[in-house]
This record gives C-alpha cells, sequence and structure tokens, in this order.
C-alpha cells in the first residue's frame, strides 16, 4: 500500500517532535536517565507509540547525536564560505550563539549535547562516532590550511574549538539571549588574541616545575578513584559500570561493593578528587610571586601536564555532571565548578591589575581555561602520541596566546 504525501508528512513530524523531545531530556539526564515514557510524556503520546517511530531508546538517542551533528555541520559549511580564519572563526560562533538564543528563547528545539556521547553502545557506537570525527575534521578544515598545517597542531587548535563550542551554551546563560551574539564576538576575540598583554612573556615552563599535585596513594581506594575517572571519561557514565570498574581492577563486582557502598557515591568521590587537585594548582599559584599572567599559565601547563604525563592521573571530565542521576549532587558539583571559575577569574583580574593580562572579560577567560582543563583529558585521543613537551607548545599555548 502506498503511503500518501499527507501520511509521510505526519510521520516526519512527529519523529521530529520526538527528537526535539528527547534532546531536551538527554541534556538534562543524559541516555541512563532518558526514558521513553518521558520522551513520550513530551509530545502527548504514550509510550507503545514511540516505539512505532524508534524501537528503542538507544535508537532514539542516536538520531539526536546524529540530528545535532548536522546542524554543527551546516554551521561550518556557512563559515567555510568567508574568508580568513578571523571571519570564519566568528561566523561559526555567532552562528552558533544565535541558535543556542533561539533555543533559550523557545524559538528553536533543543540541541543535543555532546556530554554522553560515550554512553553509546551497540549498533550505534560506529555511524554516531563516524559522524562526530567527521564533525571534527570539517571544523579543522575551516581552522587550517589542511595543505601546509601541521596536523597534530591542526588537531590541537581544532581540540581547543571544538571544547569551546560544546561548552559555549554553559557561559552563555550568564546573559541575556539578545546578547549571546555579542559575547560569541568576545570570546572570538580570546581564542584569536589570548590573554597575554603586551609586555609579557610565554614561558614553556614556569613556577609549576616545583609544584606538587596529587598524592602518591597507592591504595585501593585511590586505585577505585582512578579507574572510575578513566573509565567514565573512555566510555560515560553509563559506560563506566560497576563490572568494568571491577574487571578493570582485577576484581569481583562483590570486591566492588566491599570497597565502595554504591557506584555514586565513587563517582561523587571522583568529581571532589579532580576539584581536589585542581584547587591544589590554584592555591600554589596564588602564593607564587608572581604576574597574573604567569600565574594563569602555570595552572594551566600543571593541570594539562598533570593529565598526560606517565605518572599523572586523569581529571573527572566535568561533561559528566548532567548525567549524574542525583539532582542534589548535580547542584552540588556545579556550585563546586563555579567557585573554580571564580578563582580562575581573580588571577586574571590579578593579571589585569599589574598589566600583563589585556582589558578583557575574566569570568569568560576563566571559561575558556576551565575548558582548556576539561578538554585535556581526551587530547590523546585528538593528538596521539602527546608527548608533554608538545602538549605544552601545541595545546596550551594557543589555548592562551591565541590561535592566530
Amino acid at each position: 500500500m502506498n503511503t500518501s504525501p499527507a501520511q509521510t508528512t505526519k510521520f516526519a513530524d512527529k519523529r521530529e517532535a520526538l527528537i526535539a523531545s528527547a534532546s531536551g531530556l538527554l541534556n538534562e539526564r543524559g541516555i541512563r536517565g532518558t526514558t521513553l515514557s518521558a520522551v513520550a510524556e513530551g509530545v502527548g503520546l504514550i509510550k507503545n507509540s514511540v516505539t512505532y517511530y524508534f524501537r528503542r531508546k538507544e535508537d532514539l538517542a542516536a538520531a539526536c547525536y546524529l540530528r545535532a551533528i548536522d546542524l554543527y555541520n551546516r554551521l561550518t559549511d556557512e563559515a567555510m564560505a568567508y574568508e580568513g580564519l578571523p571571519a570564519r572563526l566568528g561566523a561559526l560562533l555567532r552562528a552558533h550563539a544565535q541558535l543556542l538564543a533561539a533555543v533559550e528563547q523557545g524559538l528553536h528545539a533543543p540541541v543535543t549535547r555532546f556530554h554522553d556521547l560515550r554512553a553509546l553502545r551497540g549498533e550505534h557506537m560506529a555511524p554516531v562516532y563516524a559522524a562526530y570525527e567527521d564533525m571534527f575534521r570539517r571544523l579543522r578544515r575551516l581552522l587550517n590550511d589542511e595543505a601546509t598545517a601541521d596536523r597534530s597542531a591542526a588537531n590541537a587548535r581544532t581540540h581547543i574549538v571544538l571544547g569551546v563550542v560544546n561548552a559555549q551554551r554553559v557561559w552563555l546563560l550568564r546573559h541575556e539571549p539578545e546578547r549571546f551574539g555579542a559575547v560569541a564576538g568576545s570570546m572570538q576575540g580570546l581564542l584569536l588574541r589570548g590573554l597575554m598583554a603586551p609586555g609579557a612573556h610565554w614561558r614553556a615552563e614556569g613556577c609549576e616545575a616545583r609544584w606538587q599535585l596529587g598524592s602518591a596513594d597507592l591504595s585501593p581506594s585511590a586505585a577505585f578513584l582512578r579507574t572510575a575517572t578513566q573509565l567514565i571519561n573512555e566510555q560515560g557514565y553509563r559506560g563506566a559500570s560497576v563490572n568494568r570498574i571491577a574487571a578493570r581492577l582485577n576484581m569481583t563486582k562483590g570486591g566492588f561493593y566491599y570497597h565502595n557502598e554504591t557506584k555514586d557515591d565513587l563517582v561523587a568521590c571522583c568529581f571532589d578528587q579532580t576539584f581536589a587537585i585542581v584547587r591544589q594548582a590554584l592555591a600554589q599559584a596564588e602564593q607564587e610571586d608572581a604576574s597574573g599572567w604567569d600565574r594563569l599559565c602555570a595552572v594551566l601547563r600543571a593541570l594539562v601536564l598533570f593529565q598526560i604525563t606517565p605518572d599523572g592521573s586523569p581529571l573527572l571530565q566535568w561533561s559528566a555532571v548532567p548525567t549524574l542521576p542525583d539532582a542534589a549532587e548535580r547542584s552540588r558539583i556545579r556550585q563546586a565548578m563555579g567557585r573554580i571559575a571564580e578563582r580562575l577569574a581573580t588571577l586574571v583580574v590579578g593579571g589585569m591589575v599589574d598589566g600583563s593580562v589585556r582589558p578583557l572579560d575574566p569570568m569568560q577567560a576563566a571559561q575558556l581555561a576551565m575548558v582548556g582543563i576539561n578538554a585535556a583529558a581526551e587530547l590523546q585521543r585528538f593528538v596521539p602520541g602527546t608527548t608533554p613537551q608538545a602538549a605544552v607548545e601545541l595545546y596550551v599555548r594557543p589555548l592562551l596566546m591565541g590561535l592566530e
């Protein structure tokens, strides 16, 4: 039997409504916390009706991610029409900011964030991951001259900008939606020209060489924290199951529960450990007799190197926060992130006062630093084989000195 145009349009419209409903829920709850019942309720259907369009929750989540990737690709392709890096980057950031403003004002459906992408399993992993990597390559072409750019340097620069784009919705919410475009223009200036004032200098190593971050704790508790952090960064909150954590430590599931009350308690401790290390770096910097610029550079170098050196340890990516099932815990962790951002902003203000940091929005600069610290956890994925020296030169330097 042939399907009429009206039936086809109705099917497509309902499918789009389900993707929009699911996108908002995925952003708030992650894959684990999103249910087909909640998605159905958002569009006035019963759960069984949703399965007519998407058999399983994972089918719907994959469709949401692919829709977001297609949207980002369109913005990138439109920005490619401009000549030169400043114009292209500005066009991309402003277009994305305008999209987020439309979402905030209820004029556009929510766009799925990528914070829980690693939680996808089974048949959906390969196509969605391939689409995400293609999105990365498109952005790399926008930012770099493919014919001459060093691939490692180009990947590091692209990783920085993609981190900013993915985090843009977080720091834009400090402002009114009608100001999103102008604020994105300000971030463009930070990305292109960096934070350093004329007369200050970049150093590949500074006071952080004397610091000692973390501890030499070899206890089972420390091993659980390190392993859980690694697995969440690799596979998302959902993928870092109790069984996987225990297996990586050559333990049984019973061994996990001997040392930990619940997985959620362990994840909360992973966040606390990450924040403790970041605060440790900030405290060290605040005690140094140095300019605000040198203190900020030292914090970024120390925290990036901490994550990629053999003796270091990963920091839990803050993008895992929305996937936590407990609302009170999400609120606690977001409050801690806000306080860390305020301390970073204080370093920036100190640099503006002593003349080592150029005049700019200190909180926006702090958010850029937060992106750099957070995205360093995946640096090895996008720039394989990165040495500590290369990480400082290819990643930390352009993050703080600018892409131009």
